[in-house]
């Protein structure tokens, strides 16, 4: 079993790693100072989980990257680099999520039709 405080707020995370006898981790989120996005985590909570032996793992959220729509490569990457720079790179992991369109939440027609629409948007590119 694992502790996973990828939904929990700050105080709920810095508890659990205390409480914790193993390390904890957190399987999605990005470093606020990268992206100051409220769901973003802070430095503190990054070193918490780094010297309880846990990881965070980077999301590719779109909003979780940057304010100005889809992001870049090189956005997900300075994430994953920040973190890697504040702890040490064995903290820190992938941990892309689950969406509404990924199999087997959705099936593959209904995820196919929710992806064309999500790139005639602008939200996505096929790219």
């Amino acid at each position: 079993m694992l502790v996973d405080c990828a939904h929990t707020g700050h105080r709920t995370s810095m508890d659990a790693i205390e409480a914790s006898s193993a390390p904890v981790i957190i399987s999605h989120a990005n470093a606020y100072v990268v992206q100051d996005n409220a769901r973003n985590i802070s430095d503190e909570l990054i070193k918490a989980i780094a010297a309880n032996g846990g990881v965070v793992g980077t999301v590719g959220c779109p909003v979780f990257l940057t304010w100005k729509g889809q992001p870049t490569l090189d956005q997900f990457i300075d994430d994953i680099a920040y973190k890697a720079d504040l702890v040490r790179i064995d903290c820190v992991g992938i941990g892309i999520d689950y969406y509404l369109g990924q199999h087997p939440v959705e099936d593959d027609a209904a995820a196919m039709a929710r992806y064309d629409q999500l790139v005639a948007a602008g939200h996505w590119r096929p790219a």
